[in-house]
């Protein structure tokens, strides 16, 4: 005997668009169940520091998916990927503003994700 057949009758009687007594109580109190929607939604003010995506984030994912493509990559040495991911970022920053340390930093971050696959 499946769970259907077993609540057969049950579901064959029950109104399920009719709210029940402790339905028709919880709204009373203005309670709600947690798997219905919310009518009104409150959102209060924090003042929690908002969490800052990196700035060339977009560039990152674009690079290491170039990087993981190709499949002689961990056979260069460290300082001429560098210099590979140096002269990639320089080309695709060519009109943006960015510091020296931005740069370092963005390079930094690609060697370690290009190499812990």
């Amino acid at each position: 005997m499946g769970l259907a057949e077993r609540f057969k009758e049950e579901l064959k009687t029950k109104n399920i668009f009719e709210k029940s007594n402790i339905e028709k109580n919880l709204e009373e109190q203005h309670i709600q169940f947690i798997s219905k929607p919310a009518n009104e939604v409150i959102i209060e003010q924090t003042s929690q520091p908002k969490i800052e995506k990196p700035k060339f984030e977009n560039l990152e994912t674009e690079i290491i998916s170039k990087i993981r493509k190709t499949p002689y990559w961990e056979e260069f040495s460290v300082d001429r990927q560098k210099n590979m991911i140096e002269k990639y970022f320089e080309s695709k920053t060519k009109n943006k503003e960015y510091t020296q340390n931005e740069k370092t930093e963005f390079i930094k971050n690609i060697l370690i994700l290009s190499n812990n696959k």
